[in-house]
């Protein structure tokens, strides 16, 4: 497995085991996923391919993040899920463009 699709697998897992993890795990664990979320989304944009997500997304969890401790389990539990499907998709998206600039190359 990839890092992203660990994070992915971390995320749910946290997010179906909350009451396990500590405020600060779940403050970590929201930072890895904006942090991961914001550096997919860059090579999309710098490959020339739009985000399926906006930016609205990470800008709410890291919002959740400085708050974690305020928020609701379930609050919690919605922004790494939205992260992990987020994170999922733009690597999804990136491996699908890494596919069509290695075909591209080999054709010419």
């Amino acid at each position: 497995m990839s890092i992203t699709t660990d994070l992915v697998a971390e995320c749910v897992r946290a997010a179906n085991g909350l009451e396990k993890l500590s405020s600060a795990e779940r403050r970590l664990l929201i930072e890895r996923g904006v942090t991961t979320s914001r550096a997919l989304r860059s090579l999309l944009i710098e490959t020339g391919t739009s985000p399926v997500f906006d930016i609205e997304t990470a800008q709410v969890a890291d919002e959740i993040a400085r708050k974690v401790e305020m928020m609701t389990d379930t609050t919690i539990m919605k922004t790494l899920l939205a992260l992990a499907e987020d994170v999922r998709q733009m690597r999804i998206l990136n491996y699908e463009q890494r596919l069509r600039r290695k075909r591209c190359g080999n054709a010419g």
